[in-house]
């Protein structure tokens, strides 16, 4: 093959110049039949490789490629193996020692002529406002929550034809999450989609059947039936067929996530998470002549109304109180009062919060511990057992870090030190009536004990029965209008000086 410019010098010399043949191979030295190639049949020269290029270090190894190949084309995307991964293994199970640019160039053309280098062809697709379709999606991103940086999920709902979305952060994918994210997502939105679309994620799909039948989780088909809308879910490895939400993720991240933000909660976060969705009606995507938020308001009318009663984003199941008044859930371990340990309930795990709760009403309610192997107990709920077990105020675990206002240890320390052995007992008495009274109350009427040094139990007991009362001495005023009779009645009051005299 003859380079560019000898290439243009022949076509020079016999086009422009009218030189004959034979005097352009005298001239130029190449032979008769080159120069006849080039300038009766003027092409620009191309290397066209007769046989592919040998692999002489892949050799045998090529068939282990093939298999793995093979094997892949039936996997989902995610998990077929990248060039680097098949190069790593040629080298660390089989003993290859060629380099991994050679195993890339043949693992690349052998997914093209298999169909597995690029994704299919699609079709610009054409919504419409009365569609009222939607898509659904998790994405990972990371935040930092109080301090610490942190992974979060991201449950991400978006409309087909107007692009308006939501999104909120969990700390997994649960599929109470997905439910809380929904209904989010519906009250944000004002009503619910028609249509949503998902992959086939495990809190939605049991099984999967031939082409788009799926046998779904009796709880995703359960929270389906309160909202009324329809579930639609790809084919397997097709993540394009819900590429709108699939693209938001990553408009999500870019613009949101990039740097990381930084809250006190996660509840801050999804907070100003819903305020950045909400501006982002303002915004006019691109290849679009009006605002999100224009193109949702004709995509509004058609979606379904919000239930009267919002089911519960939760997951419950029965448990038992085992002797310490302790339930257990995943790996962690709540505490209910004592009054039901031993005793069969219910727990409720919504995507933030724990609730126990009995046939008629809830217990206990905690914050839902995401680590492993935690305890979550609440002091109040162990108070009652000390009149039986007052040592335990000292070793038990709930009350190790029971934090308490300033007040509580100075009236500790103070009947201590005026009895040491029996002080304990007394201020297991004082913690006692936060059976029937508030932190604050107790507060408020230990401080007033303490300014009138009345340091004992019964006078705490009757500040609080004081503070309680002004609530009752308008109920217990006796209407004087039913009496008639004694309106016009006086009482004298006496003289106590005369009490004096019997001194």
């Amino acid at each position: 093959m003859i380079s560019v410019g000898v290439y243009e010098n022949l076509q020079r010399k016999y086009q422009v110049e009218g030189k004959p043949i034979k005097r352009i191979v005298r001239e130029t030295g190449l032979s008769r039949n080159t120069v006849r190639k080039y300038v009766r049949e003027p092409k620009k020269p191309a290397y066209s490789r007769t046989e592919p290029y040998a692999l002489p270090s892949l050799g045998d190894f090529t068939e282990v490629v093939e298999k793995i190949l093979k094997e892949d084309k039936d996997l989902p995307r995610k998990r077929r193996h990248t060039a680097k991964r098949i190069f790593e293994r040629l080298r660390d199970e089989h003993g290859f020692t060629g380099g991994e640019s050679t195993v890339r160039n043949y693992v690349a053309a052998r997914k093209r002529e298999l169909g597995m280098g690029a994704p299919a062809v699609t079709f610009p697709l054409d919504h419409q406002p009365d569609d009222a379709e939607a898509q659904m999606d998790w994405g990972e991103r990371t935040a930092e929550i109080a301090g610490v940086e942190t992974k979060v999920h991201l449950c991400c709902i978006r409309f087909n034809y107007s692009g308006h979305f939501f999104v909120q952060a969990f700390p997994a994918e649960r599929q109470e999450m997905m439910f809380e994210g929904h209904r989010r997502a519906f009250e944000f939105f004002g009503g619910v989609p028609l249509s949503i679309t998902y992959d086939n994620l495990k809190s939605a799909v049991k099984k999967i059947l031939k082409g788009r039948n799926r046998v779904e989780q009796r709880e995703f088909t359960a929270f389906r039936a309160q909202y009324l809308f329809e579930s639609d879910f790809c084919t397997r490895a097709a993540p394009w067929e819900k590429g709108g939400v699939e693209n938001m993720v990553r408009y999500v991240g870019n613009n949101y996530f990039a740097p990381a933000p930084r809250f006190d909660s996660i509840e801050a976060l999804n907070e100003d998470l819903a305020d950045w969705c909400a501006e982002n009606t303002l915004r006019t995507a691109s290849r679009r002549d009006r605002t999100v938020g224009e193109y949702f308001a004709e995509e509004a009318p058609y979606l379904l109304s919000l239930p009267k009663y919002p089911p519960e984003c939760c997951k419950t199941y029965g448990v038992k109180a085992d002797h310490q008044s302790i339930v257990s859930h995943e790996t962690n371990r709540y505490s209910v009062p004592v009054a039901y340990a031993n005793r069969k309930l219910t727990l409720k795990a919504f995507a933030f919060e724990i609730v126990i709760s009995t046939s008629d009403r809830a217990v206990a309610r905690h914050r839902r511990s995401f680590l492993r192997y935690e305890y979550v107990l609440e002091p109040l709920h162990y108070v009652p057992a000390l009149e039986h077990k007052p040592g335990a105020l000292l070793y038990a675990k709930p009350f190790k870090n029971w934090k308490l206002p300033e007040i509580f240890g100075a009236f500790h320390a103070a009947l201590l030190d005026r009895d040491p052995l029996g002080g304990g007992k007394e201020y297991v008495k004082i913690l006692l009536l936060l059976s029937n009274h508030t932190i604050g109350d107790l507060e408020q009427a230990l401080q007033r004990a303490w300014r009138l040094r009345a340091i004992n139990a019964d006078a705490v007991a009757c500040l609080l029965a004081q503070q309680a009362a002004p609530q009752n001495a308008e109920a217990a005023t006796i209407d004087m209008s039913r009496f008639p009779n004694l309106s016009d009645m006086r009482v004298t009051a006496p003289d106590c000086n005369k009490y004096n005299q019997l001194l």
